[in-house]
Protein backbone atom coordinates (compact mmCIF):
# COMPACT_ATOMS: atom_id res chain seq x y z
CA UNK A 1 0.00 0.00 0.00
CA UNK A 2 1.09 3.66 0.01
CA UNK A 3 2.45 4.84 3.31
CA UNK A 4 2.21 8.51 2.88
CA UNK A 5 -1.05 7.73 2.72
CA UNK A 6 -1.32 4.67 5.70
CA UNK A 7 0.56 8.27 7.46
CA UNK A 8 -2.29 10.96 6.93
CA UNK A 9 -5.54 8.22 7.39
CA UNK A 10 -7.48 8.53 10.38
CA UNK A 11 -8.72 4.97 11.80
CA UNK A 12 -12.67 4.59 12.98
CA UNK A 13 -12.99 5.75 15.76
CA UNK A 14 -9.41 7.10 16.83
CA UNK A 15 -9.46 10.49 15.93
CA UNK A 16 -5.21 11.22 15.56
CA UNK A 17 -4.05 10.28 12.57
CA UNK A 18 -1.64 6.98 11.92
CA UNK A 19 1.74 9.70 11.45
CA UNK A 20 1.01 11.70 14.57
CA UNK A 21 0.23 8.19 16.61
CA UNK A 22 3.67 7.07 15.78
CA UNK A 23 5.42 10.38 15.82
CA UNK A 24 4.22 11.20 19.53
CA UNK A 25 4.52 6.97 20.71
CA UNK A 26 0.61 7.19 21.54
CA UNK A 27 -1.02 3.84 21.14
CA UNK A 28 -2.94 1.73 18.33
CA UNK A 29 -6.76 2.63 20.44
CA UNK A 30 -5.06 6.18 22.15
CA UNK A 31 -6.65 5.03 25.03
CA UNK A 32 -3.82 6.64 26.64
CA UNK A 33 -3.09 10.30 25.06
CA UNK A 34 -0.42 11.45 27.20
CA UNK A 35 2.58 11.56 24.57
CA UNK A 36 0.22 14.13 22.62
CA UNK A 37 1.08 17.62 22.82
CA UNK A 38 -0.87 19.24 25.77
CA UNK A 39 -0.41 23.28 26.38
CA UNK A 40 0.33 24.67 30.14
CA UNK A 41 1.10 27.55 31.54
CA UNK A 42 4.70 27.84 33.20
CA UNK A 43 6.12 30.96 34.89
CA UNK A 44 2.76 33.10 33.18
CA UNK A 45 3.84 31.97 29.94
CA UNK A 46 2.23 29.39 27.35
CA UNK A 47 4.00 26.71 27.00
CA UNK A 48 3.96 22.81 24.93
CA UNK A 49 5.04 19.54 26.21
CA UNK A 50 4.70 15.98 24.14
CA UNK A 51 6.23 12.65 23.64
CA UNK A 52 9.32 12.21 21.28
CA UNK A 53 10.25 8.91 21.49
CA UNK A 54 13.83 7.63 21.60
CA UNK A 55 12.95 4.82 19.13
CA UNK A 56 11.54 7.19 16.54
CA UNK A 57 14.39 8.61 14.35
CA UNK A 58 12.91 9.29 10.68
CA UNK A 59 10.00 12.45 12.55
CA UNK A 60 11.39 16.24 12.27
CA UNK A 61 9.30 17.94 14.95
CA UNK A 62 8.64 21.56 14.94
CA UNK A 63 7.39 23.67 17.66
CA UNK A 64 5.88 27.28 17.08
CA UNK A 65 3.91 29.86 18.27
CA UNK A 66 2.38 32.75 16.62
CA UNK A 67 0.20 35.80 17.96
CA UNK A 68 -2.23 36.07 15.12
CA UNK A 69 -4.31 32.38 13.86
CA UNK A 70 -5.21 34.15 10.63
CA UNK A 71 -1.32 35.59 9.50
CA UNK A 72 0.70 32.80 11.48
CA UNK A 73 4.07 33.44 9.36
CA UNK A 74 3.63 37.41 10.12
CA UNK A 75 3.15 37.09 13.91
CA UNK A 76 5.40 34.28 15.09
CA UNK A 77 6.97 34.82 18.40
CA UNK A 78 10.49 32.82 19.67
CA UNK A 79 9.97 29.41 21.26
CA UNK A 80 12.70 27.62 23.67
CA UNK A 81 12.97 24.36 24.24
CA UNK A 82 12.92 24.30 28.53
CA UNK A 83 13.49 21.54 31.23
CA UNK A 84 10.48 19.51 33.04
CA UNK A 85 8.27 21.84 35.40
CA UNK A 86 8.32 19.83 38.10
CA UNK A 87 12.20 19.05 37.31
CA UNK A 88 10.95 15.20 36.21
CA UNK A 89 13.62 13.70 33.62
CA UNK A 90 11.88 11.40 31.05
CA UNK A 91 14.03 11.17 28.44
CA UNK A 92 11.48 10.64 25.69
CA UNK A 93 9.46 14.17 26.91
CA UNK A 94 10.14 17.34 25.53
CA UNK A 95 8.84 20.96 26.82
CA UNK A 96 8.83 24.11 24.89
CA UNK A 97 7.60 27.48 26.20
CA UNK A 98 7.45 31.02 24.80
CA UNK A 99 9.89 33.22 24.54
CA UNK A 100 9.60 36.06 27.70
CA UNK A 101 9.13 39.16 24.58
CA UNK A 102 5.79 37.73 23.85
CA UNK A 103 4.44 38.53 27.45
CA UNK A 104 2.71 41.55 26.07
CA UNK A 105 0.87 39.67 23.73
CA UNK A 106 -2.87 39.16 24.01
CA UNK A 107 -2.96 36.34 22.35
CA UNK A 108 -0.36 33.24 21.90
CA UNK A 109 -1.18 30.04 19.89
CA UNK A 110 1.15 27.11 19.49
CA UNK A 111 1.64 24.25 17.32
CA UNK A 112 3.80 20.73 17.23
CA UNK A 113 4.20 19.79 13.57
CA UNK A 114 5.47 16.21 12.74
CA UNK A 115 7.16 15.78 9.44
CA UNK A 116 7.98 12.33 7.98
CA UNK A 117 11.39 11.38 6.52
CA UNK A 118 11.68 8.04 5.24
Amino acid sequence: GDLHAFAQSVPDGVGVPNLERYAFGVGADVSDPSGLPQAYVYQGRLAVTFRKPLSVRDITYRVSAATDLTDWSGSQVPVQETTSPDGSRDPQRVYYVVDPSAASAGSIFTTVEVEWLP
